[in-house]
């Protein structure tokens, strides 16, 4: 009367998962039979085929909403590849107090002028990720990594045998500078999809504690070899050394989530979202003080202090090595008992107050106090700005192209305090205090920013829990 019950059954299940002509074919065969009719019918019969599931449902959607594995070999391992990069991407630029020291006593140029080789390479790894944190998005992250880990490589032997300021800017500050931006933003946009909301910001922080690891090497490195063996062999040397890790790093590092089909350089829709607006300009601000400081606080315990160049290194060492833990201890904090919205607003606050404190430094005493608080709360904003881009991420395919935008847009900070402040040295005839002010005013603009950022996040967050 009804027919092959199974041959219904099947025709009927495939109505859900093939196309509405099927659907119209069993249509035909007449009303449901009664349950009883297909007691008999294995259970195995109702389940679709592959090549059912596969026609109904995007594999990739599915494989892209598992979990985060938020620990074991392969997600920490690329927190360790995340730390050698950072080592020799943020390592190497919070080392350029040593090179604007060496540079300024050669007489290369003015000192405005030589902190432009190190405002480029700050400059080009936050604005260069506009296309590459799209382009890892797309699928084309390891030959993005690869093509950073090969310019790095350039970038370092160029420099080793530069001659004039000129050279300098090319090969210092614009080859490696294109590197660092290949490089830095697309790994950290791959790790942060390794972990959750609980891990996700000490991971990062454990990232970025290889600027504070390369920035105690590399000084230490480079000041002791250039004595014996020269500056060129010195950074050749860095170089093989940067040869052999990279090469590790590249290895460790793997994209987690399918590609985007599609992912534009610049979403306007983002740029809609006044917490992250106001977060940006808060970091535009805060990136102009804040490089201040890692420039010129070797020049000027120099010129201020008269200490000589092997004594103000230490100073650096100092500054960069309490990174560490100024990087750890808010990214626990952030994780556990609040966001990293939070902590970006409170150590913002402090790094402006420590660079107006600055001006009031006359000893050798104060300058290394001074160095050991501004290295602990400067390293836990610079660990907090991708931490917070990525919790104020919802979408992770995002997260990419939302860092690229985050990244380029705050990068023109950084081309205010080196250079600018250079030059207001220059034009106080050697003083710093107009740098130090313009250091501390920026600050305090940035923090009024996220201020004003947290205000509204917590009003739409206290929105969503009332509907």
């Amino acid at each position: 009367k009804y027919g092959s019950g199974e041959a219904n059954i099947r025709g009927r299940v495939s109505c859900t998962l093939t196309t509405s002509s099927a659907c119209d074919k069993m249509a035909a065969i007449g009303p449901d039979p009664p349950a009883e009719e297909f007691n008999h019918i294995a259970e195995e019969d109702f389940r679709p085929t592959k090549q059912e599931v596969s026609a109904t449902f995007d594999v990739t959607r599915v494989v892209s909403i598992e979990p985060p594995p938020n620990g074991g070999w392969v997600a920490w391992s690329q927190v360790l590849g995340g730390h050698i990069i950072t080592f020799f991407t943020w390592g190497f630029i919070t080392s350029f107090g040593m090179f604007q020291a060496h540079y300024t006593s050669i007489g290369l140029s003015t000192p405005s002028n030589i902190s432009w080789i190190g405002a480029l390479t700050v400059f080009l790894l936050l604005s260069v990720p506009l296309w590459s944190g799209a382009a890892s998005d797309t699928g084309h992250f390891k030959l993005v990594l690869r093509m950073g880990i090969g310019l790095w490589l350039v970038g370092i032997f160029m420099t080793s045998i530069c001659k004039e300021y000129w050279q300098f800017v090319l090969a210092q500050g614009f080859c490696i500078g294109l590197a660092n931006g290949c490089m830095f933003v697309p790994m950290v946009s791959v790790i942060s999809t390794y972990f959750d909301a609980t891990k996700r910001s000490f991971a990062i922080s454990i990232t970025l504690c290889g600027s504070g690891t390369g920035g105690l090497v590399i000084p230490i490195m480079l000041n002791r070899l250039i004595d014996r063996i020269g500056f060129g062999w010195a950074v050749r040397t860095l170089g093989f050394m940067a040869l052999v890790m990279l090469l590790i790093a590249e290895r460790l590092l793997k994209k987690r989530l399918p590609p985007k089909s599609s992912v534009k350089m610049l979403e306007p829709s983002e740029l809609k979202d006044p917490v992250f607006d106001l977060f940006i300009l808060g970091s535009v601000f805060c990136f102009a003080g804040l490089w201040f400081a890692f420039f010129y606080i070797n020049a000027f315990a120099r010129r201020t202090l008269s200490m000589t160049l092997e004594e103000s290194i230490p100073l650096l060492l100092v500054l960069n090595g309490v990174g560490i833990p100024g990087r750890l201890l808010p990214a626990y904090i952030a994780d556990h008992y609040c966001r990293p919205l939070t902590i970006s607003l409170i150590v913002s606050f402090v790094t402006a107050l420590l660079l107006y404190c600055w001006a009031a430094i006359n000893s050798t005493a104060g300058m290394y106090a001074f160095a050991a608080l501004y290295g602990l709360f400067a390293a836990a904003l610079q660990a907090m700005f991708p931490a917070t881009l990525a919790d104020l991420t919802l979408d992770n395919k995002k997260i990419g192209t939302r860092m690229g935008m985050g990244f380029a847009l705050s990068s023109f900070g950084c081309l205010i305090g080196g250079p600018g402040g250079g030059a207001l040295v220059e034009a106080g005839n050697g003083s710093y205090l107009y740098g130090q002010v313009l250091a501390g005013s920026c600050g305090v603009l940035g923090f009024t920013c996220f201020l004003t950022a947290a205000l509204i996040h917590k009003k739409k967050a206290k929105q969503l829990d009332d509907v």
